[in-house]
């Protein structure tokens, strides 16, 4: 006949604290994992869209850079017909200044080929070409001035692309490289939790 001794009792009891407790132990590190899966996730997550909205950022910032090199291409394209036109309209005045000159001249018996009458039809001539010759020069100064803004404004919004892509690139790496030191950490932190939680389950048998 089999007896059941004390001794049989508390070994059966210990090996059921000890499964008990092994229980304890496996559930416990299955919700560790869980939380730290989780939190690697959203930082995972929240890197990769941080990169996503800096590179949208810097697109938004580039298209107005390059919406800027068109406006000033177009103010030096203006710049340079304003400026014919001008020119154009006071070369007509001069012109018109010069006949309405000549015939006050003429008509007060004054010879127009000599003296003083010959000197004030050169001088309107030389100053009024001065004139034209100016505003034409500062048209041209004002056409340079908008194409290297529009030149500037393109360069911008070529490096502003560069950097949104850049800046994506490194969040992704970021994100990764981060993923994978939390994973790495999560094994190591659950390998020792699961050492020292069965290392002393196995103790009692």
């Amino acid at each position: 006949m089999c007896y059941i001794t004390q001794a049989m009792v508390i070994a059966i009891g210990g090996k059921a604290i000890a499964a008990y407790a092994g229980g304890i132990a496996i559930a416990a590190n299955v919700a560790l994992a869980a939380g730290y899966a989780y939190t690697g996730y959203s930082t995972y997550q929240g890197r990769v869209e941080a990169g996503k909205a800096e590179e949208r950022r810097r697109k938004y910032q580039a298209e107005v850079a390059a919406n800027n090199a068109k406006v000033a291409e177009y103010n030096a394209q203006d710049a340079l017909e304003r400026g014919s036109k001008l020119e154009k309209q006071h070369r007509l005045k001069m012109s018109k200044l010069q006949g309405k000159q000549r015939s006050v001249l003429a008509a007060q018996g004054i010879e127009l080929e000599s003296g003083s009458a010959l000197d004030l039809l050169d001088d309107t001539a030389y100053y009024g070409e001065l004139d034209a010759l100016t505003i034409r020069n500062n048209a041209k100064r004002d056409a340079w001035k908008y194409k290297v803004n529009a030149q500037n404004q393109a360069a911008q919004s070529g490096l502003l692309q560069m950097q949104g892509r850049d800046a994506r690139d490194a969040a992704n790496m970021n994100a990764t490289s981060g993923a994978l030191a939390s994973t790495t950490s999560t094994l190591v932190t659950m390998g020792s939790s699961y050492t020292t939680n069965f290392g002393i389950v196995n103790t009692v048998t």
